[in-house]
């Protein structure tokens, strides 16, 4: 009676289950496509703009480049020329492209796009910023181990080797000019020079007070952040029209100096880089930044727990971004700083 009384159960519980399941057209969930324009403008090249749509995920990756766009180009309200479109492969065969101009900005020039295609007309705008200088760079090292930070290697006769893993620890200190009476966006990073933009060290640029200047109150209060090691992006609020010195700390392991002696001089070598930001390009990265950077607010609406964070965009009729920036950099060299302190 009982096996009896189990089937029963099991097959009412297996028509319950069969009605939670109910199929959903989602393309009657389809939306219109949207103009999507996206670029970036400085004084130090030609205006370039990247013109697709968005697309819907059902379409499994089309070509969305709106190649026969006709795309205008505009500084200052003035008319200056249709942007061309121009095409390029990579090793892989794979295509790319976009729209490209002969038009080099100048600082405080507004530069606009308007791109008119088969889904209609969208334009965006935006303004060149003030360059920043980088006034100067001081730096220090000292070296410093944790006992818990050890490595392991196996030597060949299957001895296991556990060392204690040592590191030059270097300060940036860089300072500049913030420019008074108007409201300044910046970006820092440091690379190791223009042949790579990557580095043996790892940096920390959340030492700096100035690093929580844009995160939310719940970020601060629950001290969650991404570790620092990707930049900072700041406005001048705290510092409005003072000479600021940003700090920024380099960890970088004994080893790797010694293992790549054969780069030279090079591996010495440091680009500091600071970007006045127009406050489109400001907002879209800090967007960005608490989508990608581990933000608590970011973080919650992934599962659902917060309203989602939404990127910025500046684009009239559509959707994307025309951000400005000017860059400052200075490169120095750490060879001395690190064979001193041995």
């Amino acid at each position: 009676m009982r096996t009896v009384i189990h089937r029963i159960v099991l097959i009412f519980c297996s028509l319950y289950l069969v009605s939670c399941y109910k199929d959903i057209d989602l393309e009657k969930f389809r939306p219109a496509p949207k103009v999507v324009i996206n670029s970036v403008i400085t004084t130090d090249t030609v205006v370039l703009a990247s013109v697709t749509r968005t697309w819907f995920f059902t379409e499994n990756i089309p070509d969305v480049n709106l190649k026969n766009a006709k795309v205008e180009l505009y500084v200052d309200n003035i008319f200056r020329e249709n942007m061309v479109w121009q095409e390029k492969k990579d090793t892989e065969g794979n295509v790319s492209g976009c729209f490209v101009s002969s038009v080099v900005p100048r600082e405080g020039e507004v530069v606009k796009i308007v791109v008119t295609s088969e889904y209609g007309m969208a334009y965006v705008e935006d303004k060149i910023p003030m360059s920043t200088d980088i006034n100067l760079v001081e730096m220090t090292a000292k070296k410093e181990s944790n006992p818990d930070d050890v490595r392991i290697t196996v030597e060949p006769d299957g001895e296991v080797v556990v060392e204690q893993i040592k590191y030059y620890v270097i300060h940036y200190r860089v300072t500049f000019q913030d420019t008074p009476g108007q409201k300044n966006y910046y970006f820092i990073y440091i690379d190791e020079g223009p042949m790579r933009e990557w580095t043996y060290g790892s940096f920390d640029f959340s030492i700096d007070p100035i690093y929580d200047n844009h995160q939310t109150v719940l970020d601060g209060v629950l001290g969650f952040d991404d570790g620092g090691g990707s930049g900072c992006v700041f406005s001048d609020e705290k510092i409005e029209g003072r000479q600021y010195t940003f700090t920024v700390k380099e960890s970088l392991d004994e080893m790797y100096v010694n293992m790549q002696e054969e780069e030279g001089e090079d591996k010495y070598k440091r680009r500091i880089l600071l970007y006045s930001l127009s406050e489109s390009y400001y907002r879209y990265l800090v967007a960005l930044e608490k989508i990608y950077g581990g933000s608590v607010s970011g973080s919650l609406s992934d599962i659902g727990l917060a309203e989602p964070v939404k990127v910025y965009s500046n684009v009239c009729g559509g959707v994307g971004v025309l951000g400005a920036c000017q860059r400052a950099e200075k490169v120095v060299d750490i060879r001395n700083l690190i064979e001193t302190t041995d």
